[in-house]
């Protein structure tokens, strides 16, 4: 991909149109326009994985300035949801205990545990298999790869840990979902 053909991402943030009446605080559009510039100078690169981090980032800030939930008592801050995702998005690949979560964002495994249902509607664990499937999506629908393959990359022991778990949150095998979705497979 060449300079030319690349997206100037920070001016993408301009045409946005935000859901609420407000608008982004300039300290927030600076840090969101900040992440952009690194993902694009990473895309430039090839660092691909460095692009997903910098973009994830990004959506995390606008998704946070953008939906204005009611602060609940007893649940997360949103700096520990946003230090959590991006921890979880990051370590998709290796098994993540809720325990190691807990110690992230310094609270004790009971507290943290009922914190993270209260804030994010399902248990650590839900959580992050639904998160696997997702990844594992993505996957299904950029390459095309044996599923084993993908299994590994999403965290899970073996195509039949992918399948049985894919079948269980969506209905349909991995390879079932890719025909539907791909002009491939």
């Amino acid at each position: 991909m060449t300079d030319s053909q690349l997206m100037y991402l920070p001016e993408a943030l301009d045409g946005i149109e935000y859901s609420n009446a407000t608008s982004l605080s300039s300290g927030i559009r600076d840090s969101i326009r900040l992440r952009l510039l690194q993902a694009e100078e990473h895309l430039r690169l090839g660092e691909l994985t460095k692009v997903q981090e910098y973009l994830l980032t990004a959506r995390l800030l606008l998704e946070r300035n953008e939906i204005r939930l009611p602060v609940t008592r007893g649940g997360l801050t949103g700096y520990q949801k946003h230090r959590l995702q991006l921890h979880i998005e990051q370590n998709l690949h290796r098994m993540i205990p809720s325990t190691e979560l807990a110690k992230l964002v310094e609270l004790s495994y009971s507290h943290f545990c009922r914190a993270f249902k209260q804030t994010m509607g399902d248990s650590p664990r839900a959580y992050i298999r639904a998160r696997r499937v997702e990844r594992s999506k993505e996957l299904l629908l950029k390459r095309k790869v044996p599923l084993a393959v993908i299994a590994q990359e999403c965290g899970l022991s073996d195509q039949a840990a992918l399948c049985k778990l894919f079948r269980k949150l969506v209905g349909t095998t991995p390879t079932g979902w890719r025909r539907g979705h791909t002009a491939y497979a």
